[in-house]
């Protein structure tokens, strides 16, 4: 215990409210503790409060690659190291936007002050060569010309070392800063048991990678990156299908959901009728107690109910898993012998552009409603109603209605 502490939990034990006829045997055992806690902190120094360390740097950096998620049919879990892979670090020469002149003298070069002002308004004579603002300064064209150093694991892993003083620096990066890009082949991976559901093989990872600053402050220098292996985790189109009563084209507290409209989704070649296992979109599949999708012999999974169609629930939802990650134009249709139309519209069109993300569930990130996740794709249908008896029947055309349109 902190001998601070101990001794102000003591005081607090000698000043509580207790009876009268207490307090002197509680004075008593309070005194012989604060005695007891001074004389241990003479005699045993570890008692005493420790200062902070002080900051060590290095500019040696060393580099650890691990894998960033389990895949099991590889035989691969979270955090396992990456024996294999090829490096490159490049300038970050984006600018930084920090070095005020509170601290920095007026007409230092590194002060934002001086350096992003106009000699002609008192500023920097180099004016903008030395602004490091992000919006105004300079950076060396193109990414070869920012490499400083590149390699595979026998240049450079968690004991060996590259010294980031010998790289070249400059203008474009003042402040040392770096970032740091891993790519790792398919490969064996070590110290794994084959099974039937095992191959011990990964076909892949994605490119991955992390910035630095040097000198470094992390122990030994080690900066690590985690890469994703193949195949990506996929993805889920969700979309959002309701009766737009208020015909604004956005969704609106209290409107009704619609149920049995049928989804589409197209990506560059047109109409996507498949999941990522070959199978018609909104297949389901077996998974086990832990949620992990079950596989046949023949390494596909195993089929609960095949799909075909994607039509939205009486929420209004639909939902299309077990999509690569890709660009989709998701859009919507009424069922048949049905007319609506559609109010909500991205740019004029009727399709919603998705952008899928590995691993996305398809959920907008910002629109909410009641707190809860709304998928991302909207879609506001209305019918035309003429009959004042039932207001929910779609309108007819007879052949004697009549109308006109004026506009200036």
């Amino acid at each position: 215990m902190h001998v601070r502490s101990a001794l102000a939990s003591a005081l607090s034990a000698g000043t509580a409210s207790e009876s009268p006829t207490r307090r002197p045997t509680q004075f008593v055992r309070t005194t012989a503790l604060l005695l007891t806690l001074i004389v241990s902190a003479l005699w045993f120094p570890g008692l005493r409060p420790a200062h902070a360390a002080p900051l060590v740097t290095t500019n040696l950096l060393t580099l650890k690659v691990v894998s960033a998620r389990d895949w099991i049919p590889a035989g691969l879990h979270q955090g396992d190291a990456i024996p294999h892979y090829h490096w490159l670090v490049v300038q970050d020469n984006v600018g930084d936007p920090m070095h005020y002149g509170t601290a920095l003298a007026a007409t230092s070069t590194a002060n934002s002050n001086y350096a992003c002002t106009a000699q002609s308004a008192g500023g920097d004579p180099a004016y903008p060569a030395n602004c490091q603002w992000p919006s105004i300064h300079s950076i060396v064209g193109g990414t070869t010309a920012g490499v400083v150093a590149q390699g595979d694991e026998t240049t450079l892993n968690t004991t060996i070392s590259v010294n980031t003083a010998t790289w070249p620096q400059g203008v474009n990066n003042p402040n040392h800063h770096y970032m740091i890009s891993v790519q790792a082949d398919g490969q064996t991976i070590p110290n794994c048991t084959k099974s039937a559901t095992v191959t011990c093989h990964v076909d892949g990872f994605q490119v991955g990678g992390g910035y630095f600053t040097a000198p470094l402050t992390s122990a030994n220098g080690l900066v690590t990156v985690a890469l994703q292996p193949d195949p990506l985790p996929l993805a889920t189109v969700r979309m959002k299908v309701w009766n737009d009563l208020q015909t604004n084209g956005a969704y609106d507290d209290g409107e009704p959901y619609l149920a049995g409209f049928t989804g589409h989704i197209a990506d560059v070649n047109g109409e996507v009728t498949q999941d990522y296992y070959g199978n018609p979109l909104c297949t389901t599949y077996q998974h086990n107690a832990q949620g992990l999708m079950l596989f046949g012999a023949n390494g596909q999974p195993l089929v609960q109910q095949m799909g075909g169609t994607c039509v939205s629930d009486a929420n209004g939802n639909i939902t299309i898993p077990y999509l690569e990650p890709l660009r989709y134009a998701s859009s919507v249709v009424p069922p048949n012998g049905q007319t609506w139309y559609q109010t909500s519209t991205l740019d004029g069109s009727r399709d919603w552009d998705t952008w899928t993300l590995a691993g996305w569930n398809g959920y907008d990130p910002e629109f909410v409603v009641g707190a809860e996740p709304f998928p991302f794709a909207e879609f506001g249908f209305v019918q035309i109603h003429t009959k004042a008896t039932d207001p929910t029947a779609p309108f007819t055309a007879t052949g004697t209605e009549a109308g006109s349109i004026k506009g200036k």
